[in-house]
Order: structure tokens, then C-alpha cells, then sequence
């Protein structure tokens, strides 16, 4: 496989990643796998981390006092966890919906008291909320609040009313609100900060050289919509889906005429991404990624694991630590596979520009299209996709990262 180039090139060359083994010592199996579940996540979101599954991470991988990070935080499981272990967090989630989830956590820096008064005037104001999500008001009225954490309660709660699935009943409101006053009460208490960003984690306003350690599972290869989960109720908060969704990394609702174009765009910024994350980490931290190992797109098979792999060592040459892997059951019955991938940051000439990384990219992406093109698949899908398939290849150089357009909010 041809490796890409950098503009350092005093480097050895990596490690081929099917040739690396995967550690089975540092933590168990059974452990990575949560064979024996106790916990769940404390809302619904496809694709969430396991409780029990952070916990081992954070347990093993950190020590008192690091600067946690989670670049697609979804809904917020790693802050739970972080501000369980009184670890500072920081939590970057481009999807509205689930970032609201996310931004509960910062109530773990509140007191009981301090939680018991919230709720008691989130409470009074909960018909307003019932009569100005019926008349399509309800985001002009949030906004209208003066307190964040007000702003932040009633718009989570906009989301878990699951608004295109359910009319806004008075039943319904009272019904999760119960839900959501039990949840903020049995949130864990931390004095260590928990903060938030609704934005790109290709650009987050962060300094540099604050984290310690980095967790997160980023997506993947033809990805589903993410943002069609709870869309009704994003959209009554005043969001446009569909813009945000331009900017969702590997979603397979993106380049419909060739859906091979997508491998190429997450390529790239995934690259990017990572960059941003490193600028904010300090020299020596870890960083974790857990990768849904393999895609599937037109029926050709993709391995994401192998592509983070070697945007980390070959784009920016971060020295990688080790490859875990686990193995579990999702609530649909199917068996999902995950690698675990350790690095440590680097900033030894940490200087590549982004034309750079996105060149380099670019060549990665080629590589894994063209690997993909030997596959063995059945004539009638390679009839029909195999063309498409090099086309994505042969204008690799036009494709760009995805639009990037969304203001942040904290």
C-alpha cells in the first residue's frame, strides 16, 4: 500500500495496521466488552459509549486532576463519567439534539440545593412551555430566558419530547419532566469544571495545550443520519437540520450521485478534526479512539480503524501506543466490533499546514478505494458500483471537507 507523505521526512515509516495485534492484557476483555452490564446510558442515542465501558478507560488511562476531552461527545456519557471521577471535562457535539444531552452534565457542578431551586423554577414555568411548543413559539420564548441553565433545561426538554414522534401534550411535557428532575438530581456532583460546546470539532474555541487525555468514538464511514434523531424537536428550537447535517462527518445521506465520494470527504476531516485536537492536547497526552472497525459502502467493505490509524502516524507521525479491541451486542441484536486505538501527542514539528493534511488525505482515502476495488463482491454490485467506485478515485483531488459554517455555542 503506498504510504502518504508528509512534509517531514525524517520519519519512520509506520507499522502496516493489519499487522498490529491487539492488547488483551492491559484490561480485560470481559471488561472492554461489559459482559456483566449494570449501567446504562442515561438518555436514548444510537451509537453512545457504555457507562461501565468509560469507567474502565478513565480508571486505567488517567490520574487525578487530567483535562478530559471528548470531541463527539453525543450524549454526553465520557462528562458523566469524567464528573463522576471529579475529573474536569470539556465535551464538543456538533448535532443539537444530542447536544443538550451533553450540556446536562454541567448541572454535576451544581449542589443539591442548588439543583432543588433550579427544578423549582424550571417547574413554574412548565405550562408556558406546553402552550408555546403548540403554538411554534417555543424557541423565541427559550431565548427569551434569562438564565442559561433555564435555557439549557427547557430546550433538552423541547428534545426528549421527541417532537416528530409525539404531539406536545400536556401529559407528555409532565410525564418527561418527571423524568428529567430525577435524572438532574441523580446526576453525580463535581467541583471539577464541565463545559460544553455546540460546534464543529474541527474548529473549537479552546486554548491550546489543555488536555490530558482524549476519549472519544468518532464516527464512521456511511454513518447514519444522526441528524434525523429527535429532528422535529431540533427544529423547533429554531436550528436548521439540514445545514448542520452538511457538516456531519461520513453520513450516508451525502453524495448521493456516489456515495464513494463520502469515504474520501471523511477522510479529510477526520484529518482535520484530529489536527484541531492535537493543537488542544499537551505534549505527552493519550489519545483514544474507538472506531467501529469496519463500513460498508455500495458492498465494498472499508476498515475506519485502519484509516484513523494512519491519519495519526502518517499526516501528523504521533507515536501510537497500543490497539485494543471489544466486541458487544447492540439493542438491534447485531455485533458490532470496535477497535480501541491508543496515541500519545507529539508536538515535535507539529507544523502541517492544511493544505498539506488535506492532500494527504486525499492519498489515504485513494488507497483504501483502491484496496476496496479488489474485493471479491457479487457481479451484480460490482457491475453496477465498480465504476463508481474509480470515478471516486479519479477525481479524489476535487473533493473537499465537508462545509463548515456553524457558530459555536457553549
Amino acid at each position: 500500500m503506498k504510504q502518504a507523505t508528509s512534509e517531514h521526512n525524517d520519519r519512520e515509516v509506520p507499522r502496516p495496521y493489519s499487522s498490529i495485534l491487539a492488547d488483551t492484557e492491559v484490561i480485560p476483555e470481559s471488561v472492554l466488552n461489559i459482559d456483566q452490564r449494570d449501567r446504562t446510558s442515561i438518555f436514548s442515542w444510537k451509537g453512545q459509549f457504555s457507562p461501565q465501558f468509560v469507567e474502565a478507560m478513565l480508571s486505567t488511562f488517567t490520574t487525578p486532576g487530567d483535562m478530559i476531552y471528548d470531541p463527539f461527545a453525543g450524549s454526553g456519557t465520557v462528562l458523566t463519567e469524567s464528573a463522576r471521577k471529579k475529573l474536569p471535562c470539556i465535551g464538543v457535539e456538533l448535532n443539537p439534539a444530542a447536544y443538550y444531552m451533553t450540556w446536562v452534565n454541567h448541572i454535576c457542578n451544581k449542589t443539591m440545593q442548588e439543583r432543588h431551586e433550579l427544578i423549582k423554577v424550571a417547574s413554574s414555568q412548565i405550562i408556558t412551555f406546553h402552550e408555546k411548543a403548540n403554538n411554534g413559539d417555543l424557541s423565541t420564548w427559550i431565548a427569551s430566558l434569562e438564565a442559561k441553565n433555564l435555557q439549557g433545561i427547557f430546550s433538552l426538554l423541547a428534545i426528549i419530547c421527541d417532537l416528530y414522534k409525539n404531539a406536545p401534550t400536556i401529559e407528555l411535557i409532565d410525564s418527561k419532566w418527571q423524568h428529567l428532575k430525577t435524572l438532574i438530581c441523580q446526576l453525580p456532583f463535581s467541583q471539577a469544571n464541565v463545559t460544553t460546546f455546540n460546534c464543529d470539532s474541527r474548529k473549537v474555541d479552546i486554548e491550546s495545550d489543555v488536555v490530558d487525555c482524549v476519549l472519544t468514538s468518532p464516527p464512521y464511514i456511511n454513518v447514519i443520519n444522526y441528524h434525523q434523531q429527535y429532528r422535529r424537536s431540533v427544529e423547533s428550537l429554531g436550528f436548521d437540520v439540514l445545514n448542520i447535517a452538511q457538516n456531519e462527518f461520513g453520513a450516508n445521506r451525502k453524495h448521493r450521485g456516489n456515495r464513494f465520494y463520502t469515504v474520501v470527504q471523511y477522510v479529510i476531516d477526520m484529518a482535520i478534526s484530529i489536527k484541531e485536537t492535537l493543537r488542544i492536547c499537551k505534549n505527552g497526552s493519550r489519545l483514544i479512539y474507538v472506531v467501529g472497525k469496519e463500513s460498508t459502502v455500495l458492498g465494498y467493505k472499508f476498515c475506519n480503524s485502519e484509516l484513523i490509524y494512519r491519519i495519526f502516524t502518517e499526516i501528523f507521525h504521533q507515536p501510537f501506543l497500543m490497539k485494543q479491541q471489544r466486541c458487544f451486542t447492540n439493542r438491534y441484536g447485531k455485533k458490532i466490533f470496535e477497535d480501541i486505538l491508543h496515541f500519545q501527542c507529539s508536538k515535535r514539528d507539529f507544523n502541517c499546514s492544511y493544505e498539506n493534511i488535506v492532500a494527504m488525505a486525499r492519498v489515504i482515502a485513494r488507497d483504501a478505494l483502491r484496496d476496496a476495488s479488489l474485493q471479491d463482491i457479487p457481479d451484480e454490485k460490482k457491475n453496477k458500483n465498480l465504476p463508481l467506485l474509480l470515478e471516486a478515485i479519479s477525481k479524489s483531488e476535487q473533493i473537499e471537507a465537508s462545509t463548515n459554517k456553524r457558530k459555536a455555542r457553549k
